[in-house]
């Protein structure tokens, strides 16, 4: 096996079923030390599930791609309210900032959901600058 992908609705979640703290970080680790192994990918990461831990076993690991995929969907706090997300627009910011500076050539992939109802041109223009100021590497839209 060259390459292992780690797809989930949300990877970050791996473990909290069965209350394991860090569980995706635990996990990689375990699955760094198989032999032959040259390649995980993990997909799908939902903010409010990056711990400071997993962006420091993301950085140092010499398997894990660094092309991440962080489904943010929106900027504005209160369309993340409206879509009942947990994160917020300082939470998402500090993310980026943090996987930019600990891995500086991280791929960072995204996708976010316009027209959301009740979104008003400002949130969106708001989402707009946002997502020039993040220069996602590659960025789907809804």
């Amino acid at each position: 096996m060259v390459e292992l992908n780690i797809i989930a609705q949300d990877t970050t979640n791996y473990g909290r079923d069965l209350k394991i703290k860090n569980g995706l970080s635990r996990l990689v680790k375990e699955l760094e030390k198989i032999a032959g192994l040259k390649w995980i990918r993990l997909m799908y990461l939902y903010p409010a599930g990056v711990t400071d831990e997993l962006i420091e076993t993301i950085a140092k690991s010499e398997k894990i791609v660094h092309y991440i995929d962080i489904p943010i969907q929106h900027i504005n706090d209160k369309i993340l309210k409206d879509m009942r997300r947990p994160d917020t627009s300082q939470r998402i910011c500090s993310l980026v900032e943090n996987l930019r500076r600990a891995c500086p050539d991280i791929v960072l992939r995204t996708t976010v959901i316009i027209g959301f109802p009740g979104e008003t041109d400002q949130q969106f223009n708001e989402l707009l600058k946002f997502i020039k100021w993040a220069k996602f590497d590659c960025l789907g839209c809804f």
